[in-house]
């Protein structure tokens, strides 16, 4: 059963007092203990300490460059909140940032479903298969991000070499003409152009 949502509040509070004031294994232990209380199906009145302390208590472990606690605290907050956008977030910046690409795949789709910003969300998954040489799934986010991001010539740039390396190479120039024409300084577009025109694979980024 959930504890007292006014107590977890107050168990919240005291946290982030004793963290301002310098104490943070105290601060550490306040907020174990609200994820601890926390019940797998919180009530509105328990999301707010719950996400607080699953988001502050994971950034204390991540500023010590621990990892694998910090994703632990994100799950557990999740285990509560399964549809918690900040925790997904979190959760999938971090797999990405260390190598963990397939968890924070399915950390971003799920932001994704729950209403995170989609262009961000688009160009994460996107870079995240190109990354790992999936350029069919990758392609599919990059347009979903050029639909939103029509006048950004770097995403039209992007979009372009990823057709380019599944072997379209007419939308490939259509799209790093577009880039140049939206910012004529593009120096990266005009020298893709230039490849593709000497009959050279585009593989670069």
């Amino acid at each position: 059963m959930a504890e007292d949502p006014d107590h977890m509040e107050a168990n919240y509070r005291l946290g982030d007092i004793a963290l301002d004031q310098g104490d943070e294994p105290t601060a550490k232990a306040h907020w174990h203990g609200v994820l601890a209380s926390g019940s797998t199906r919180a009530s509105v009145l328990d999301r707010v300490p719950l996400l607080r302390a699953a988001l502050d208590l994971g950034a204390v472990y991540e500023s010590h460059g621990e990892t694998d606690r910090a994703l632990a605290v994100y799950q557990q907050g999740l285990n509560h909140l399964p549809d918690a956008l900040d925790l997904l977030l979190r959760s999938g910046t971090v797999e990405s940032r260390s190598g963990m690409d397939a968890p924070a795949i399915a950390h971003f789709e799920r932001a994704l479903k729950a209403g995170g910003d989609p262009a961000m969300l688009h160009n994460n998954l996107g870079t995240l298969h190109l990354r790992n040489g999936r350029l069919l799934q990758a392609v599919q986010h990059f347009e979903r991000l050029t639909d939103r991001c029509q006048r950004d010539a770097r995403v039209r740039y992007t979009l372009g070499v990823v057709y380019a390396r599944i072997g379209n190479e007419a939308l490939a120039r259509e799209q790093l003409d577009i880039a140049l024409h939206l910012d004529p300084t593009d120096q990266r577009s005009a020298k893709a152009l230039a490849v593709l025109s000497g009959g050279t694979t585009l593989n670069h980024q």
